[in-house]
């Protein structure tokens, strides 16, 4: 759906979390560059063993969109995957794509969480922004093969129920890298 080709780059916002680690293994998988939107040692350790090349902490960073451009050869990136559950990444995403970039959204922000977009960016950059809860039966099976040749595998941790609370505090602070378990 993004129309990304073998070599463009592709950032990946929640690139060290449950879905966006997935994302960053099938973009690699793809022949995508990817850069890695995140924050903390222990995903952005995560991030770079699955193959993203660039990495950038949204908590250190000043100024998120001339970041991500300088990242990916100045001109910012292709396509930009928002696998979060926090609005301001799609709306971060519009300002660094390139021209003729797209933004595929695949989070889902709580609440009623609005794209704010300038209509004028939208058009002076020919954006295309896509919403993408599921894919067809040949994403599907191209998905299952790349998953069958050993290109994509889940990280996660196992925990105990009973470490509920301590888990979302390290959700909150961005201390979980890959999916999480839990042990009944």
């Amino acid at each position: 759906q993004s129309r990304a080709k073998i070599g463009d780059w592709v950032a990946i916002s929640g690139a060290g979390g449950g879905l966006g680690h997935l994302a960053v293994q099938y973009a690699v998988a793809m022949g995508l560059r990817v850069l890695a939107i995140d924050t903390g040692a222990a995903k952005k350790e995560l991030c770079a063993k699955l193959g993203a090349e660039k990495w950038v902490d949204f908590k250190e960073s000043t100024d998120l969109a001339a970041d991500v451009r300088a990242a990916t050869d100045g001109l910012g990136p292709h396509v930009a995957l928002i696998a979060v559950g926090d609005v301001r990444p799609f709306n971060q995403a519009l300002l660094y794509l390139r021209a003729a970039g797209t933004l595929v959204a695949i989070g889902m922000p709580g609440g009623n969480g609005l794209l704010n977009v300038p209509v004028t960016l939208l058009i002076g950059k020919s954006l295309t922004v896509l919403g993408s809860a599921v894919g067809n039966r040949q994403d599907a099976v191209e998905a299952l093969q790349i998953a069958a040749q050993g290109k994509v595998k889940c990280q996660y941790q196992v925990r105990e129920l009973k470490e509920l609370n301590e888990i979302f505090d390290e959700m909150d602070t961005g201390r979980i890298a890959g999916r999480m378990l839990f042990k009944f």
